[in-house]
């Protein structure tokens, strides 16, 4: 059985219709059992786009905010958690409660705490938006054939994630964020800048 055929995998509720301004009007919410945590927003805080950015019921309003009454039980939401069905390889990260990812190989499971985390299950059943493969913990990571080393930091509201990624400009550079023994060499082809903004030499610390 292959560990590194990681994968992860949702699908996305979108609600309501967008104004000029992209925001929806007050409607009809998604449903009180629909699980959405408001607080990763990504316009911020209990902040919305669409009906489908608000928990439960509550629907998006014109200004932008979520309105009215969350879901009825907390029971139906999966906590942010790794997966992995009996009688396959693959290995799907419940990372939000309307996001999963595929986590991308070994290397990345390995960076996430491994695979002693992971939840066996008879069938799996995602939930939310497919992401397609996860973004990379913060820290530092090199590919197994190539010299550079990237940093990756920031914070996204999620555990240990961040939006921002640089590469180590030289040697002197790395042994001042500690040395190249708290670099993570990770399989040949990692996305190791998935999900992160453009690249940049990183300054120095």
């Amino acid at each position: 059985m292959r560990k590194d055929a990681i994968l992860v995998a949702a699908v996305a509720l979108v609600v309501g219709s967008a104004l000029s301004f992209g925001i929806p009007q007050a409607s009809a919410g998604d449903g009180p059992q629909w699980c959405h945590n408001e607080a990763y927003n990504a316009q911020g805080e209990n902040q919305c786009s669409s009906n489908s950015d608000c928990d439960g019921e509550r629907t998006c309003s014109s200004a932008g905010w979520c309105q009215g009454t969350s879901r009825t039980s907390v029971a139906v939401c999966l906590p942010p958690k790794f997966y992995r069905q009996s009688d396959q390889p693959e290995v799907y990260y419940q990372f939000r409660s309307d996001m999963h990812c595929h986590v991308q190989n070994e290397g990345q499971m390995a960076a996430f705490g491994g695979f002693d985390q992971v939840t066996i299950v008879t069938e799996v059943s995602m939930a939310g938006q497919f992401t397609g493969g996860c973004g990379w913990p913060n820290g530092f990571y090199r590919a197994e054939d190539r010299p550079e080393v990237y940093r990756l930091t920031g914070d996204n509201g999620l555990p240990n994630m961040g939006n921002d990624i640089c590469h180590v400009v030289n040697e002197q550079q790395m042994a001042a964020f500690g040395g190249f023994g708290i670099v993570q060499v990770v399989q040949a082809g990692s996305d190791i800048g998935r999900g992160r903004g453009t690249m940049m030499p990183c300054a120095n610390p």
